[in-house]
């Protein structure tokens, strides 16, 4: 399982369906990092619609609560016990808290496992997405009252690009850049490891990568430095062979902010030398990024080139052509496309008047689908998958 670059056909996709945690979302949109409130119920149609497209192309896709449920439950929605049950009660049980001032833990924790052991696996699926806390006054066993409950919901698991990379090695787990998504580092790495998959690597310490930040392109890398991912992050990567490629570019933003907190908001692949670019990261001085070169030399990435400026090094350098897109089309995210096979992509359907037409004319196919309500959560087709296998 890797990824050598974002233009070869896709074939395995990691997605997750927002369900009833993005509800929490919708009551504080800023705090939990969306952009504005949404209807969640036309978000899921959006997104299974969007997974509906994928299929009809031979794209294997996986979903997370259905990858959860695997060898759980028959066809027939009964329990099958073993290994993988266990391994779900598990995961239940660490992602449900119960706290009391007047109960030992000892029994907190058995009246927990007896409540776990007895209930549905799509309530165990609910628990892990919605992690609840009970909080319990009671000085018996028999007697407790629940004084407050409490979720931190996976709110912006969704975006499934951002928990990991997945490089022409394998797959990397990163480290989120807000609290409030850290866990879903933890539930993604799960996942993968009931797909088969395997980490090869994960970001520790002080160190912060996100997926939206990591673009690879044939022989070389990409990976901006920003908003979400910290040299510290970046550093680890290219200190624990977790590439091969020939080159790493670091594409160091020099105005992150949360409008295009991720370099696929800004930048992004729609086949061989052909990119996306929001046109003042290549026309303005201060929004322009400079680049750090790392070149692999007797396997190991040295600094061979600092501060090269973002336009030289991908028309000039690379020899990329560049569809320029004006700050609107970049809010209403045009430039956050999947990239399905070289000059394939899949986007939104109103970004603008003019935007359809800049594609027609770089011969590039498309098909526009209705992200409207889901792209509402701060991001938009790009940052709901995770590629996960291309050839």
């Amino acid at each position: 399982m890797y990824v050598k670059s974002e233009f070869q056909a896709a074939k395995k996709i990691l997605m997750h369906t927002p369900g009833e945690e993005v509800y929490f979302g919708t009551l504080h949109a800023e705090g939990c990092l969306f952009e504005a409130p949404f209807d969640r119920m036309i978000a899921a149609n959006e997104h299974k619609s969007y997974i509906d497209e994928l299929r009809s192309r031979n794209i294997e896709v996986n979903v997370v609560s259905e990858v959860l449920l695997e060898g759980v439950i028959d066809n027939a929605g009964q329990i099958v016990l073993g290994t993988e049950y266990d391994q779900l009660i598990k995961f239940a049980l660490d992602s449900l808290t119960y706290k009391s001032f007047t109960i030992n833990k000892s029994d907190l924790n058995n009246y927990k496992r007896d409540s776990i052991e007895k209930m549905s696996p799509y309530d165990l699926v609910r628990i892990i997405l919605q992690r609840p806390v009970i909080e319990v006054d009671g000085k018996s066993r028999g007697m407790k009252t629940v004084s407050n409950i409490s979720v931190m919901p996976l709110m912006n698991l969704y975006f499934t690009r951002d928990q990991q990379i997945i490089t022409d090695k394998g797959l990397v787990m990163g480290k989120m850049g807000r609290g409030v998504r850290q866990i879903e580092v933890e539930v993604m790495k799960y996942v993968f490891s009931k797909i088969g998959i395997v980490p090869i690597y994960q970001v520790t310490g002080s160190g912060v990568l996100e997926g939206g930040d990591y673009i690879p392109v044939g022989d070389f890398a990409l990976i901006g430095q920003g908003d979400r991912t910290n040299p510290d992050g970046i550093k680890q990567l290219l200190d624990n062979g977790v590439f091969g490629f020939d080159e790493i570019a670091v594409v160091k933003d020099p105005d992150p902010g949360q409008e295009q907190m991720h370099l696929d908001t800004y930048f992004n692949i729609v086949g061989d030398k052909l990119a996306l670019v929001e046109t003042s990261r290549v026309n303005s001085p201060k929004r322009m990024p400079l680049v750090d070169v790392y070149s692999l030399q007797a396997g190991r990435y040295v600094l061979s080139r600092s501060d090269v400026d973002f336009t030289d090094y991908i028309e000039n350098e690379k020899q990329f052509n560049l569809i320029e897109l004006d700050k609107n089309e970049q809010l209403r995210y045009g430039i956050n496309v999947l990239c399905i096979s070289d000059r394939n992509i899949i986007t939104s359907n109103d970004v603008s008047g003019n935007y359809e037409g800049k594609l027609i004319r770089r011969n590039i196919n498309f098909t526009a689908l209705d992200f409207s309500n889901i792209r509402l959560g701060y991001g938009s087709n790009h940052c709901m998958t995770q590629v996960y296998s291309r050839i």
